[in-house]
């Protein structure tokens, strides 16, 4: 390496008086040995102990994040930073910061844009992380980005990196939590950056406290970017599943007036509980197809095969089409209640009145949901109707 190749080492910072000042001198140490330049900025995020005189003592930059989280931390970090390539590491010891040239060097011997640490693949030091993080947590909500966003990194979630700031400021990742280390890798794997991961070992912190993660509420937050991104998972294929099964189901009692279930058969009640499952899974699609808008709205170019969709629904043709048909089903209801008053209140048959006024009320749910469903992409996509 080169000695005026120069990097910047972000440490995001929130009480971390027993650990940053060491944090320091193992980085100043690594760029000094294998003659590297190295800026380190610390992001400190509202520390109340001396974790910021630390930082001043030691002659590195120290910026003030007044925004909680996480992700604004770092995000400011990379901000304040004057350097090209910047590696991000925790300040509390559990990272192996005398080493982290490799993350440089890697970097840039593989043209790479972002490098995020393995610690699974590394390493993991007894204590250092907690069962139910290692064996759950971080394998299952790594495996499911896996799985939503076609990218093949196993660890998500680790806190040591290295990337180009150039392309951090074209991706912009915008959270502001934990949710973050998820967030970056998917927005750059949107601009179809390059990524990849290296074995990094994980040592048990140096603090004498509890963490800031918080396992369950950090957790639901990673797996709400990824529903709010990937919305198909959770939302449309579930909501076309059972609006599908519905609407077979209610075309079978209209033709015949029974409900096949396979252990049992069902008739009047049936085809009501159906109408609920119908409202259901409608309700699924509609609100999968507004987090699609939403993602696309934000830039989110990897679900491009939902644009199809979108203009199928911002079309005048679908709002029209169903408008008519909520508009006929309604009409046909009013008609059929009109012949019952008109003729005095008749006793009717149960199935044979039903195998009418259930088709026709699905009818009405369809078309309705399908109106609102659209005036909400329409609405999302261009904040205008």
């Amino acid at each position: 390496m080169s000695i005026n190749l120069s990097f910047t080492l972000v440490l995001p910072c929130l009480n971390e008086e027993k650990t940053l000042g060491k944090c320091i001198v193992l980085a100043k140490e690594s760029a000094l040995n294998n003659s590297l330049n190295i800026e380190i900025v610390v992001a400190d995020n509202g520390s109340t102990d001396s974790s910021a005189l630390i930082a001043k003592k030691a002659g590195v930059i120290l910026i003030k994040v007044s925004e909680k989280g996480y992700g604004a931390a770092i995000d400011a970090g990379i901000r304040a930073s004057s350097n090209e390539i910047i590696v991000i590491a925790d300040a509390d010891l559990s990272y192996d910061l005398l080493n982290s040239h490799i993350f440089v060097e890697t970097l840039i011997e593989n043209d790479l844009d972002l490098l995020i640490g393995n610690r699974f693949l590394g390493g993991i030091e007894k204590g250092a992380m907690p069962r139910l993080h290692k064996f759950i947590g971080n394998p299952l909500l790594s495996w499911f980005a896996r799985f939503s966003f076609g990218i093949k990194i196993f660890d998500f979630h680790c806190g040591m990196r290295a990337l180009k700031k150039s392309k951090y400021l074209q991706a912009n990742p915008r959270t502001k939590g934990m949710e973050f280390a998820t967030e970056s890798i998917l927005r750059f794997a949107n601009e179809s950056f390059k990524i990849a991961e290296m074995p990094t070992k994980l040592f048990k912190d140096g603090r004498d406290r509890k963490p800031h993660l918080r396992s369950f509420p950090d957790g639901w937050r990673h797996l709400k970017l990824m529903f709010l991104f990937a919305p198909q998972f959770l939302l449309i294929f579930p909501g076309l599943t059972i609006t599908m099964i519905s609407i077979v189901m209610i075309a079978g009692y209209v033709l015949t007036g029974n409900i096949l279930l396979g252990f049992a058969e069902a008739s009047v009640q049936g085809s009501i509980m159906l109408l609920l499952f119908l409202f259901i899974g409608l309700r699924l699609i509609s609100s999968g197809l507004t987090s699609a808008a939403f993602a696309a709205r934000n830039g989110l170019k990897r679900l491009h095969w939902w644009g199809l969709d979108f203009k199928i629904m911002q079309s005048k043709y679908f709002f029209i089409l169903n408008l008519l048909l909520f508009s006929l089903s309604i009409f046909g209801l009013l008609l059929f209640i009109l012949g019952w008053i008109i003729g005095n209140h008749p006793s009717l048959n149960p199935i044979e009145v039903t195998r009418f006024t259930i088709p026709a009320i699905a009818i009405s749910i369809i078309s309705f949901e399908s109106i609102i469903s659209a005036i909400q992409v329409r609405q999302t996509l261009t904040d205008s109707w």
